[in-house]
């Protein structure tokens, strides 16, 4: 967990936000990072839980924003697309 090890040990979330610029510092993800270790410690499974909320909330946004513009079938490929994207649902543990 690159991002936790770089961007959350040792930071505030006001060293996370105004800290220097660093790629591998997805503001967002940091911050929720953050806030789940302050309230749950070092818990890698809850720590990884908004991420997962997160793609979830992706793929049905995607389906139901297509699905208007393009009909149920194109919309269902490109949810499935999306949820088979290796960046989705790669997990390293």
């Amino acid at each position: 967990m690159i991002t936790f090890s770089n961007m959350v040990l040792g930071r505030d979330i006001a060293g996370i936000i105004f800290g220097p610029f660093d790629s591998n510092n997805h503001l967002l993800n940091s911050v929720i990072m953050k806030a789940v270790y302050l309230w749950a410690g070092e818990n890698t499974a809850l720590m990884r839980l908004p991420n997962l909320v997160f793609a979830v909330l992706a793929i049905v946004l995607l389906y139901l924003a297509s699905s208007k513009l393009l009909g149920r079938a194109p919309a269902f490929a490109a949810a499935l697309l999306l949820s088979l994207r290796g960046s989705v649902c790669l997990y390293q543990g």
